[in-house]
């Protein structure tokens, strides 16, 4: 039962790294970027910021961007 426990225990440390790398993923995965919803971007934004597109949906659209792999959703 020790030899299971500890391999238990062994098999948490290793993981738990990996765990942590994957909310390091760049972009904005979810609602208001991040599990905390703070919606803060993992690194600063470089200037210049240009507004390449705009869509216009009246009155009845209600929606957050994503951002993945550079583009945004």
């Amino acid at each position: 039962m020790a030899l299971k426990d500890g391999l238990l225990v062994l098999l948490f440390a290793l993981a738990a790294p990996l765990a942590a790398a994957a909310e390091k993923v760049p972009g904005w995965p979810m609602f208001l970027g991040n599990p905390a919803h703070d919606a803060r971007p993992a690194s600063d934004l470089a200037p210049p910021l240009e507004q390449l597109w705009e869509f216009d949906a009246g009155d009845l659209l209600y929606a957050s961007p994503v951002v993945s792999s550079g583009k945004v959703f």
